[in-house]
């Protein structure tokens, strides 16, 4: 790109953001005048179409209102280091700012994310290093991404990105603030064309970045941390995945700096494979160049003078060697950035992982008891009543509680023994936790997260491991109530007392919470009209047997005060409202929604009464519109304006339910 195409570039996406509050009033004023000629002409047209402004004014406002609580940008989130605390790494980055005859950044952050950035949009100059690149990169390749970031600075990428960051962010904003309809649709092929327009310009900065890199720290050093960010990227999503939800609040935190080394020493040829089969798609929206681009560029220029860059001590030393307490100052960076919350002492992987794998058998076992307790009040909750239901033959009866309500009658029995298989072995596995002999080993391979290692009475590992032992007995006894009495040898035989209890049960048999909706109109014609009958707006549940929906409550209701603070604040506001709303009825109804129905004159509709779902955006209203279709032929339609809130896929949810 030429001197003229580039700064023709940088105009015009700065034009399209000045210019966007401008398109917003022309919008509004083109709504006006066809507000004029649909009352002149059309008579009701007019009506709904002043409709399409309320949404748009709703979304500027509130947009406009947080613009002014972020009058002035906060600094980066993440923590910051000082020169006083970490010596070496400030030294590293004032000498690449010196060979620059740049001054160096006034903060310096480290944070959770694959990546470092410079930024002044809060009027410093802050540099933003990422962990993973701390642990997965050398010191020369960390050398050539700070001096790339740094190039930013030198050539003056950064400067007037506070008026770029909060004109972007007012059209965000605006976007996010927005219902779905035929404006939010316009909004998006603005925002859109901003988006193509300023992409090559910042392309064009990371070329210019990307020759201070070069020249600081080697064309094949920049080219390797290029290389190597799609492989972090990669471990670091695994970490964060398998080993960060394995840590639960108020239990035992692992090391997440210890589980990505881990990665990437035994999962490292895996990944590097993934990287070459799939690598990272290219767009025309990409702020970045292509990697393979960049790097063919890098290695086209020549190798610079030693002599112009500081002096490199240990550049294959990793690049966390720089700080001068690592492993404390990590783990300050995951309890503060990536795993926010009180942060105990680190624990090791295998506590946090057998906690977090007790936990999710300790539920599996407690619905087990739950639908025992059901088949049988009187039984107790152990292993003996479980066995001697299925050697009964009422296994699938046993499992029937635990089944989807939408599982198709020819798959059942297949599930049946599924599911009862899969809590019949948490049950097994909470046993084994109850006399602590089951712990779950880290495993950074990619056959991890973990492995269990299950002990015998004594304290020794069981060889072969206990599940492959149980494997076919317990296939065996799924299939043939025959089978049972060999099953329950093998668990006698592993030193389980069967007469032990598992769990206390969980809700017997209840119905699933599957979606969910807010502030709903329900009309329903036909037959049904004279036992349904909805009054006022309708907060909806949606179970894995049905449709219930109960009365709002008068503090979630629509009333004049109530629209119009609802039009000029922002739809996070109320989203949150409604969910928490919608959170206290489901814990009102629990897991029998039938019999709330009954009891507090609420209207229940089970899946089998229908017959044909259909939905659709509504576009005057810019809500959503549901219609069921049922098998006395009565019609029922739920229906939401832009004040309402769909909470999952509810129309997948039910015709999945009723197909």
């Amino acid at each position: 790109m030429g001197a003229w195409g580039m700064r023709l570039r940088v105009w015009a996406s700065v034009a399209l953001l000045v210019l966007f509050p401008v398109v917003l009033m022309a919008v509004l004023v083109l709504i006006l005048v066809l507000f004029v000629i649909g009352i002149k002409y059309a008579g009701q047209l007019g009506g709904k179409v002043i409709v399409l402004a309320f949404p748009l004014v709703a979304a500027v406002f509130a947009t406009g209102r947080e613009l002014l609580r972020l009058r002035r940008l906060p600094p980066a989130p993440g923590l910051e280091i000082s020169p006083q605390q970490e010596l070496r790494l400030w030294a590293e980055i004032r000498a690449v700012a010196e060979a620059m005859d740049e001054d160096p950044p006034d903060r310096v952050v480290l944070f959770g994310r694959v990546t470092a950035a410079v930024t002044e949009a809060s009027g410093r100059r802050e540099l933003l290093i990422g962990l993973p690149l701390l642990i997965g990169l050398t010191r020369a390749e960390l050398r050539a991404v700070i001096a790339h970031e740094m190039g930013h600075l030198a050539h003056g990428h950064t400067r007037g990105s506070t008026f770029v960051h909060r004109a972007h962010y007012f059209l965000q904003a605006t976007l996010e603030n927005h219902d779905p309809g035929l404006v939010r649709r316009l909004l998006v092929v603005y925002l859109k064309l901003y988006e193509r327009v300023s992409a090559s310009v910042r392309r064009e900065k990371e070329r210019q970045a990307d020759q201070w890199a070069a020249r600081l720290a080697g064309p094949e050093a920049m080219a390797a941390a290029l290389s190597r960010l799609h492989f972090l990227s990669l471990a670091w999503g695994q970490v964060l995945g398998s080993y960060g939800q394995a840590m639960v609040n108020g239990g035992p935190r692992g090391s997440l700096s210890e589980a990505f080394s881990g990665v990437i020493r035994y999962s490292g040829p895996a990944l590097e494979e993934e990287v070459r089969r799939n690598p990272r798609p290219t767009s025309p929206y990409d702020s970045h160049p292509p990697v393979p681009e960049r790097i063919e560029l890098l290695r086209r220029l020549p190798v610079p003078d030693p002599r112009s860059a500081p002096y490199l001590e240990y550049p294959d030393e990793p690049a966390w060697s720089w700080l001068m307490q690592p492993g404390q100052r990590l783990t300050e960076v995951e309890a503060t950035q990536i795993a926010p919350g009180p942060s105990p002492a680190v624990s090791d992987w295998s506590s946090v992982l057998t906690r977090r794998m007790l936990q999710t058998h300790d539920e599996s076992a407690a619905l087990l008891m739950g639908a025992l307790q059901q088949l049988d009040r009187d039984a107790p909750p152990t292993l003996d009543s479980v066995l001697r239901v299925m050697a009964a033959g009422h296994g699938e009866r046993l499992a029937a509680p635990l089944l989807r309500g939408d599982t198709p009658r020819e798959q059942r029995v297949a599930q049946a023994r599924q599911v009862l298989g899969h809590t019949l072995l948490g049950a097994i596995i909470t046993l084994l936790g109850q006399e602590r002999r089951v712990a779950a080993l880290p495993d950074f391979s990619p056959q991890g997260p973990f492995r269990i290692d299950y002990r015998r009475p004594d304290g020794h590992s069981f060889e072969p491991p206990l599940d492959e032992v149980l494997d076919d007995p317990l296939n065996d006894a799924l299939e043939d109530p025959r089978a049972v009495g060999h099953l329950a040898d093998v668990l006698i035989w592993a030193g389980l007392d069967l007469h032990r209890p598992v769990a206390p049960p969980d809700r017997p048999g209840g119905a699933l919470l599957a979606g969910a909706v807010a502030l709903a109109k329900i009309t329903v014609k036909g037959p049904a009209r004279h036992h349904l009958r909805p009054r006022g707006a309708q907060d909806v549940l949606v179970f894995d047997e049905g449709i219930l929906a109960g009365r709002t409550p008068p503090e979630g209701r629509m009333n004049p005060w109530r629209a119009l603070k609802w039009v000029f604040t922002p739809r996070s506001h109320h989203h949150d409202r409604a969910l928490h709303r919608i959170q206290a009825f489901a814990d009102q109804v629990g897991a029998h929604p039938q019999a709330w129905a009954l009891a507090n004159g609420g209207t229940w509709l089970t899946f089998r009464q229908i017959s044909e779902v259909k939905h659709r955006d509504a576009l005057v209203s810019e809500g959503q519109v549901m219609k069921l279709t049922l098998k006395d032929g009565s019609r029922v339609q739920i229906e939401t304006t832009n004040a309402g809130l769909w909470i999952d896929d509810v129309p997948r949810v039910v015709a999945a339910a009723i197909s």
